[in-house]
């Protein structure tokens, strides 16, 4: 009974330090008041309501304003540390200028998420600068294991950076990640489309032209398949 005494005593004292303190455990991921986007037995990806604040110049000084936004975080099944991966493909401006960006496309492969990271701007003459970019991160570590931009442009642009949106990405356990991009340059009547992959052994790219089908693209074990033209193309993804 002693023993027990002393136990309880203990257990409240730790109690109490937590609370004088101010320390909370993190929630456990996902948060319960996160809406989530993709899921596997591995792993998850989220939008949460996030905020930063901004520094403004008012007629006295500074102000600092609290600017809402909604995130987008990846996170290992029950862990308690998330990743922000982005925000939600959003633009600003109107008439002649505007700017674009976002993330979009998230997949998952074990504890590995694939998805497309895009940004420009554009007046009335047309796109001033933009990227569009694959990336791949694991969730166990946060480390970034692929980051390329969609395709090689023909027109080198300092400015640009991929050829277009990523239309449909895959991406494997160990971070192998392939996708199929629209070629703005050489798209006009008919779109244009190429088959990109990269894995331990680089960047390459497998297949362009018209009438490659978005919905193919499909991992079966380490091989990768598409359609073009109604026949079904392969390729390993290591």
């Amino acid at each position: 009974m002693y023993a027990i005494a002393v136990l309880v005593l203990l257990l409240a004292a730790a109690t109490a330090s937590d609370a004088s303190s101010g320390h909370k455990p993190s929630p456990k991921c996902p948060p319960a008041h996160s809406h989530v986007l993709r899921t596997d037995r591995q792993a998850v990806v989220y939008t949460i309501g996030e905020h930063y604040v901004e520094q403004i110049e008012g007629v006295h000084g500074p102000i600092h304003v609290v600017v809402p936004v909604v995130g987008i975080r990846g996170c290992v099944q029950g862990q308690r540390r998330s990743y922000k991966l982005g925000e939600p493909p959003k633009s600003s401006g109107g008439g002649a200028a505007r700017s674009f960006g976002g993330i979009a496309h998230e997949v998952l492969g074990g504890t590995m998420v694939a998805y497309e990271e895009f940004s420009g701007a554009a007046n009335f003459e047309g796109l001033t600068e933009a990227s569009w970019l694959v990336k791949v991160r694991d969730l166990r570590s946060g480390r970034m294991v692929h980051e390329v931009p969609t395709g090689t442009r023909e027109k080198v642009e300092p400015a640009f950076a991929g050829v277009g949106r990523a239309a449909a990405i895959v991406v494997k356990s160990d971070g192998a990640v392939a996708w199929i991009a629209e070629n703005y340059e050489r798209s006009g009547a008919t779109k244009y489309f190429e088959v990109h992959a990269a894995d331990k052994t680089g960047s390459r790219l497998l297949a362009a032209g018209p009438g490659i089908d978005l919905r193919s693209l499909a991992l079966r074990g380490n091989t990768l398949h598409w359609k073009q033209g109604g026949r079904t193309s392969s390729a390993s993804l290591n």
